[in-house]
């Protein structure tokens, strides 16, 4: 059986005070990099919302880069005729685009340093 004093303590109690929910806090207006960057609600490195941030270690757009596959070339080998030209000429003169009319070419030795070279 409860005492009086006890049935008194817990007449007296007061009611849970209702806590009102504050209203949300703006999020800051991002800018830079952090506009499209996946971490930046949850960045460590953001330090004031009123700077644009230029350069970050940790951006992550979220999108996956787009690769353009292209065919690999195919290497075929040298005909007769290619070879047989090759051996005409030496050094720098054996894939040179001028060969042909070049003034410099040596055919003993071939040119091995060539400004005109293309």
């Amino acid at each position: 059986m409860a005492t009086v004093r006890e049935r008194q303590r817990v007449q007296t109690r007061r009611p849970p005070k209702t806590v009102k929910a504050r209203p949300a806090a703006p999020a800051p207006e991002l800018k830079g990099l952090c506009v499209s960057c996946i971490h930046a609600r949850a960045c460590a490195f953001r330090r004031n919302p009123d700077q644009a941030v230029l350069q970050c270690e940790e951006f992550d757009s979220g999108t996956p880069l787009v690769v353009e596959e292209t065919a690999p070339e195919v290497q075929t080998a040298p005909t007769e005729a290619e070879l047989s030209e090759w051996d005409r000429f030496k050094g720098l003169c054996v894939n040179c685009e001028s060969r042909h009319d070049c003034a410099i070419r040596d055919k003993e030795i071939g040119v091995w340093h060539c400004e005109e070279y293309s």
